[in-house]
């Protein structure tokens, strides 16, 4: 009998143990997918956006470009959107994220 139990809960044991870590590994592989898709969808919205920000800078219409990042830092699965030149200074950014990065963020860098 005392073989028995010990026998079951080792099982329960290591069959806890095994399940445990492969949801981890599961849940470690998930989050390094979405993080690769969040950079791949936010690489296609700079490209798709950096020949209408460029003609707003070449043209010096800091209004449109105000309002154009305005509009589109106000989706629902955006915090916002910044844009910087080639200095680091901010030409425009949402509201939103002056909460969020009150300096420059080391990346533009």
């Amino acid at each position: 009998m005392k073989i028995t139990v010990r026998l079951i809960v080792s099982l329960l044991v290591t069959a806890t143990l095994v399940a445990s870590v492969s949801s981890y590994y599961q849940v470690l592989n998930e989050r390094d997918s979405l993080v690769h898709e969040l950079n791949i969808r936010a690489n296609v919205l700079g490209e798709s956006m950096q020949e209408t920000v460029k003609e707003y800078i070449q043209s010096n219409s800091q209004v449109k470009l105000k309002r154009m990042v305005e509009r589109f830092g106000n989706r629902v699965r955006l915090i916002g959107i910044a844009v910087y030149d080639s200095l680091g200074v901010n030409l425009a950014s949402s509201p939103a994220l002056h909460s969020v990065f009150p300096s420059t963020p080391a990346t533009v860098w």
